[in-house]
């Protein structure tokens, strides 16, 4: 999600939604707040393809595990 202030034709009040936009979102477990030039981005913390491996093979707690990628 992201919020952009470029439209916004005052300033400080842009200044002012990206500041309370941050404050909220930095105060909601597992969010990522990226600010950037008049917006701020938030999005789920990352995570990758091993990070989904290992919550696979700790909900099902395989004897072998095989994983095959294109990298």
């Amino acid at each position: 999600m992201a919020l952009h202030t470029r439209p916004v034709k005052d300033p400080a009040a842009a200044q002012r939604a990206l500041q309370q936009a941050a404050e909220a979102y930095c105060a909601l477990p597992g969010l990522r707040v990226t600010p950037g030039q008049q917006v701020l981005e938030c999005s789920v913390l990352s995570a990758t393809k091993g990070d989904g491996l290992d919550a696979i093979r700790a909900a099902v707690h395989p004897d072998v595990t095989v994983f095959a990628g294109d990298d």
